[in-house]
C-alpha cells in the first residue's frame, strides 16, 4: 500500500509536556542558627564629648559644695559660719541653723544678694547637669549655652555681692573668709572656662 510521505500525520511531533517541578528543600538555610543582627548599631562618641562631660558635672559638683556650705565665712574663734543658706552657729558640737530672713538687726542687702546668689546658682547647677547628660549621651546638638550663660552671670554677680556686703563695713567685725567662698568662685571660674574652651566648640560642630 502507497503512503504518502507528505501526509500531515507522517512527520507530526508529540506534545510537549513541561518538565515536573523539583520536589521542595525543607531543609534549613545555612544562615538560620546564626544570631541575628542588632536592628542598629550605636555609633562610639567622640572622646572629646566625654571629656567635656565630665569636665562640666566636675565644676557642677564644686558649684554645689561650695553654695550649700556655711563656710563663706568663719567667726573667729568659734564654730560655725556664714553662708548663702543663713548663719551656723555651733557650740559643744551641737550646730543650729537659721536662714538670713530669720536673723534680727541684718541689713536687708544680705539676704536679698544671698538669696539671688543662691536662685542663680541652683539655676546654673541645673543647665550643667543637662549639659554633661547631653555630652555624654553624644547630643552636643542639644546642648544649651543660651540658657546656661545669663545663669552664670547672674551667680557671679550675686555671690560677689554677698561676698562685698559681708568683707568690707561693720558686718566684717570679727569675720574672715572662709573656704566656701574660694571653692564657689572656683567653681564658677572652672565652668566658665571648661563651657567656653570644651562646649562651645563641639555644639558649633554639631
Amino acid at each position: 500500500m502507497y503512503t504518502n510521505s507528505n501526509s500531515p500525520h507522517s512527520n507530526s511531533n508529540p506534545p510537549y509536556v513541561p518538565a515536573p517541578p523539583p520536589p521542595p528543600n525543607f531543609a534549613e538555610p545555612s544562615h538560620a542558627n546564626a544570631a541575628p543582627l542588632p536592628s542598629f548599631v550605636t555609633p562610639a562618641i567622640d572622646p572629646r564629648l566625654k571629656a567635656a562631660g565630665l569636665a562640666i558635672l566636675a565644676s557642677g559638683t564644686v558649684l554645689l559644695l561650695g553654695a550649700l556650705t556655711k563656710s563663706w565665712f568663719v567667726a573667729s574663734g568659734k564654730e560655725g559660719g556664714l553662708g548663702l543658706l543663713g548663719i551656723e552657729a555651733c557650740r559643744r558640737g551641737v550646730c543650729q541653723s537659721v536662714s538670713w530672713f530669720d536673723v534680727p538687726r541684718v541689713p536687708s542687702q544680705i539676704a536679698i544678694f544671698a538669696t539671688t546668689a543662691l536662685i542663680a546658682c541652683a539655676a546654673t547647677i541645673a543647665m550643667l547637669l543637662h549639659t554633661g547628660v547631653m555630652l555624654l549621651r553624644g547630643e552636643p546638638e542639644r546642648v544649651r549655652l543660651g540658657f546656661l550663660a545669663p545663669a552664670l552671670g547672674c551667680a557671679v554677680l550675686g555671690a560677689g555681692a554677698f561676698v562685698s556686703t559681708l568683707a568690707f563695713g561693720d558686718a566684717a567685725r570679727g569675720i574672715t573668709l572662709g573656704w566656701s567662698t574660694v571653692v564657689t568662685f572656683a567653681g564658677l571660674l572652672a565652668t566658665a572656662i571648661t563651657a567656653l574652651v570644651m562646649v562651645r566648640p563641639l555644639t558649633k560642630i554639631a
